[in-house]
């Protein structure tokens, strides 16, 4: 017997009109069971998704980082159980979930709009999370028309979105604007001759882009300045841009540069490799644990190991270098 409340307990409960962590509280002090199984009316429908910190368009990987902003959203049949606020950290040590959402309503289809309403309306900048994709499984038909099973996400593949050029120049544009805004405003984009484009370089994992901006005022999304960074809301899809604007031009392909780099902050539990071991592209080489999950860190390219960074047990972060290799030619 499970005795524990489980993360769905919201859903019960509002159907119900139950407390189940005061039935939880009052059973543990002894006292008996207000009503009897029978005695228990459901009314309605209820929804609820967990709003996490992953990366949901690249396997559900976990995401770390400070969260910046948090608006959870509210209107009726909504609930949000969360303990987050402004500032708070996302960290490797424990599950990446941010809020549970919950949506009722007198009808399935009630409640699922609700929820889809409370997902774009709530808005969450830091790390990325799967609030994107959360709302694409709820408005997709199969989960709309009640059809959807645990087979769901095997039959049906969420590829990330596309961004087009209007997700590009408005990043390009708020940095513009934060930028010109720490400088007088008499100085704002002054030149001795006629007024020329800033030109900006973006990236987006790796994808990259070059851009050029004029003075247009700035546009109306949500949006925060994280360092180098932009983190834009586009209607649900959060996309953090990074500014490479004055660094040098990165490598073709992640890891092509010959070093194995941490995807995000976690313990090394297992080093597949030593130095001077040829391996071949999607071998291997670390198991990297991070919110109680383990991942495989696989070479890119055919390769030989020249150095390794890190140790068994060994807490790193983000973007640490693990391995270091030489490319096809040492691997032949």
């Amino acid at each position: 017997m499970n005795t524990r409340l489980q993360v769905e307990h919201p859903v019960t409960e509002a159907i119900t009109g139950l407390d189940l962590v005061e039935w939880q509280l009052r059973v543990a002090r002894g006292e008996p069971l207000p009503l009897r199984q029978e005695q228990v009316r459901l009314d309605g429908h209820a929804i609820e998704v967990r709003l996490y910190a992953e990366d949901a368009y690249a396997g559900f990987l976990p995401q770390t980082g400070r969260i910046e902003v948090w608006r959870p959203a509210s209107g009726p049949g909504v609930r949000i159980d969360h303990g987050m606020k402004d500032g708070l950290a996302i960290s490797p040590f424990y599950d990446p979930m941010i809020a549970k959402v919950i949506a009722s309503g007198a009808t399935r289809e009630e409640a699922r709009r609700r929820l889809i309403k409370a997902l774009r309306d709530t808005l969450v900048l830091g790390p990325t999370t799967n609030r994107h994709f959360l709302i694409r499984l709820l408005e997709h038909p199969e989960f709309a028309g009640g059809k959807a099973t645990t087979a769901f996400l095997g039959k049906h593949s969420f590829a990330p979105p596309e961004l087009d050029e209007t997700y590009w120049t408005t990043a390009a544009s708020l940095l513009w604007h934060h930028s010109a805004a720490r400088f007088p405003a008499a100085l704002q984009g002054w030149r001795n001759s006629n007024p020329e484009p800033t030109p900006f370089r973006l990236a987006v994992g790796d994808k990259e882009r070059s851009l050029h901006v004029m003075d247009a005022g700035a546009p109306s999304v949500p949006h925060v300045i994280d360092g180098d960074d932009v983190v834009v809301d586009f209607d649900g899809l959060t996309v953090r841009f990074q500014d490479r604007t004055y660094r040098p031009p990165a490598s073709a392909a992640a890891g092509s540069d010959g070093k194995l780099r941490a995807p995000m902050d976690g313990r090394i539990v297992a080093i597949k490799v030593a130095a001077g071991d040829k391996v071949v592209r999607g071998q291997t080489l670390v198991v990297l644990e991070a919110m109680k999950i383990q991942h495989q860190l696989k070479a890119v390219l055919d390769a030989k190991v020249e150095s390794i960074a890190v140790q068994e047990g060994q807490q790193v972060a983000n973007r640490t270098v693990l391995v270091t290799m030489a490319g096809d030619a040492a691997a032949r």
